[in-house]
Parts: structure tokens; C-alpha cells; sequence
């Protein structure tokens, strides 16, 4: 077994079995804003099973699809985890490999769906996530995945809801998508964040091209324009289907009117459906230029020292007819690791 830098170990019911940090290749973490975590690695299988009869184990009892759950950290920093939902072995003349994906935790949520239908009025906002989440696990011991409740965010307002059998996934990241959003996070611990705002200014963390990144692209869009909005909701009780209009003025003069109906049925209240769409407009109004760039770990800045989430600088400084600079916001990130723990970065950032 080689030293390494990170680790993966694997958890069953609470109780870490293994560490194969050392003894994995192809190592992949992709860690996204409001999304599951990705996780990928290979090992030889002769070598695992090897080490499976030093713990008095198989492989087919230490890795197990849908039960055998992850956690990847480097040094003492836990960087993702989750569930392992694929397997394959290939086996052929030159070798045996076993490669395994995990997804985050936050993918449990996929599986399970509200009830009916379950209404949400003037309710702090903040507080549906892990609402929705509480109730599902709480059905009996069948149901509860052992997500606990984290950090709570500070309050932002009221939302009128109503969901009707909706994926508790895709309930939750639509409440992160609106204008006076938030963020939530499910943690390598099993634990539910929700967050104000996940991450913070880092203006001292710097991608700079050329410099610390061997590569920067940036892609200018101008695809799904929509500068007219038509949106439509439920409303409650007797009131009438919610309607809303909304333009953007500036938008419309440099780009003509492009219309976007919205149904969303689950939104009750007028001032929850300009919100959404306020936010829309925010997204698909302009045109937008976004930045990626790939770096190397080991040069700079450390994967430890920032997370998905903070305003971080990019900067171009070698082309005066574009010069990109300014703060833009991590929303992904994914790492590439090698077997002598060479890290290839990769940083998307959000509009």
C-alpha cells in the first residue's frame, strides 16, 4: 500500500471498515453548488482481495451498491462523500480492475417524494428543506436514511409552497434557484446544512492565466435568452391560477423581446412567483460570459484552502482585448488525482 495524502474510507451503518486511500487509482471528486457529490477510483482486484483476507472480509461484503457509503478526505479535511451505485470488473490477460462510483448523499432525496400534497404557507423559507427531509425519514426506521439536521440558516423570509408527490431532491434545489435563494449542502457526515449563502469573498485566492492555471477557457453564451417572462402558478383554495408577466426592460433594448413561459404549478403566492422569476431574468436576460480554468493542485491554490461557493479572483492577464478580471463564484470543481497524488483541478464558475 502506497502513503498517501487522501484517504477513502468506507462506512456500513455507522462504523468505518476500510481505508483505501492508498490502494486506489483514477481517483475523481467533482463537488458541485446544490448538487450530489461524484465519486470515482479503481482498484486492482487481486490486491483488494488481498487485503480483504488481512480484515477477515470479501470485496463482495466490503463494497456493496446502494449500502456501502464513502468518505473522501485529504489530510484531516473531509472533501466529499457518499453512497457507492456502481460496480464494474474487468478482467482480461494484463489485469483485474474493479471500478466504483459513489454519488452523494444528497441523491437519497432522489428516491423519496413528498406526500400527496403537502402545503407550505407563509412558512420561513429556510425551513421547508430539511422540513420536507424530517417528515420522510420519519415514517419508521425503514425510512430514515440518518440524515441529521446542521447548521440552520438566518431567516429570509416566507414562502407560500405546495407540492404534490414531488422528488424531495428536486423540491429543495428549486427553493436554492430563486432570487432571495439560499444554499444547502449535504455534508460527508450525513449532515443537512443550509446555508444564507455557502462560501464567502475570497479575493486572495487567485486563478490567473497564464500563471497558476495551465488553461483557461471562457464560453460567452447568448443560447436561452429570455427577457419576457410569462409565468404561471397554482394559487389556494378558490383563488384563480397566479399569472404574472414579467419584462426586463434594459434586456428587451439590446436584444429585442424573447419570450419564456414558466409553469409552476408548486408556487402559491404572487410575491414567491416574482421572486422565481426575478431570478430567472437575473440568469437568462444577458448574455453571459463565464470562465473555467484547470490548474495543478500542487502549485496552487490548495483544494483545502477554498470551497464551492466562494468569489474567488480569475484574472487574464496577458490579452489586453479581453483582460478578464473580477470575482466570480466557484460553482464546481472537480479533482483528478494520480497515483503519486498529483492533483488536476478543474474550477467552473457560476453567471
Amino acid at each position: 500500500m502506497r502513503p498517501s495524502d487522501w484517504s477513502i474510507e468506507l462506512w456500513t451503518n455507522g462504523i468505518q471498515t476500510a481505508d483505501l486511500g492508498g490502494r486506489a487509482k483514477g481517483r475523481r471528486i467533482k463537488e458541485s453548488r446544490n448538487e450530489s457529490d461524484d465519486i470515482s477510483w479503481a482498484l486492482d482486484l487481486n490486491e483488494l482481495k488481498r487485503y480483504c483476507r488481512s480484515i477477515g472480509t470479501t470485496p463482495g461484503n466490503l463494497i456493496q451498491d446502494g449500502i456501502t457509503e464513502v468518505r473522501v478526505k485529504k489530510y484531516e479535511n473531509y472533501m466529499a462523500g457518499g453512497t457507492i451505485v456502481h460496480t464494474q470488473k474487468v478482467r482480461n490477460a494484463q489485469s483485474e480492475v474493479l471500478s466504483i462510483r459513489a454519488r452523494g448523499f444528497f441523491d437519497l432525496l432522489a428516491d423519496r417524494y413528498t406526500s400527496g400534497l403537502r402545503t407550505f404557507t407563509d412558512v420561513e423559507r429556510t425551513t421547508i428543506p430539511w422540513t420536507l427531509i424530517d417528515e420522510s425519514q420519519s415514517q419508521g426506521a425503514l425510512w430514515n436514511f440518518g440524515i441529521t439536521q446542521g447548521l440552520v440558516a438566518p431567516s429570509l423570509g416566507v414562502y407560500s409552497r405546495q407540492y404534490q408527490n414531488t422528488r424531495l431532491k428536486d423540491a429543495i434545489q428549486d427553493l436554492t434557484k430563486l432570487q432571495t435563494a439560499f444554499d444547502v449542502k449535504l455534508m460527508a457526515d450525513k449532515t443537512f446544512n443550509v446555508y444564507a449563502q455557502l462560501g464567502s469573498l475570497r479575493p486572495d485566492i487567485v486563478f490567473e492565466y497564464p500563471g497558476n492555471c495551465k488553461e483557461l477557457t471562457t464560453d460567452s453564451d447568448a443560447t436561452n435568452l429570455a427577457n419576457m417572462l410569462y409565468l404561471l402558478g397554482s394559487g389556494i383554495g378558490q383563488q384563480s391560477l397566479l399569472q404574472l408577466d414579467l419584462p426586463d426592460a434594459n434586456s428587451q433594448i439590446d436584444y429585442k423581446v424573447r419570450e419564456k413561459p414558466l409553469v409552476l404549478s408548486d408556487i402559491l403566492d404572487s410575491g414567491t412567483l416574482n421572486d422565481y422569476g426575478l431570478s430567472y431574468l437575473a440568469a437568462w436576460a444577458r448574455a453571459f460570459e463565464i470562465p473555467k480554468v484547470k490548474y495543478d493542485g500542487r502549485r496552487g491554490p490548495a483544494v483545502s484552502d477554498y470551497i464551492v461557493g466562494d468569489y474567488v479572483s480569475v484574472r487574464e492577464t496577458d490579452d489586453p482585448d479581453t483582460q478578464l478580471s473580477g470575482l466570480f463564484r466557484v460553482e464546481s470543481r472537480e479533482i483528478v488525482i494520480d497515483d503519486n497524488d498529483n492533483e488536476d483541478v478543474t474550477v467552473e464558475f457560476g453567471r
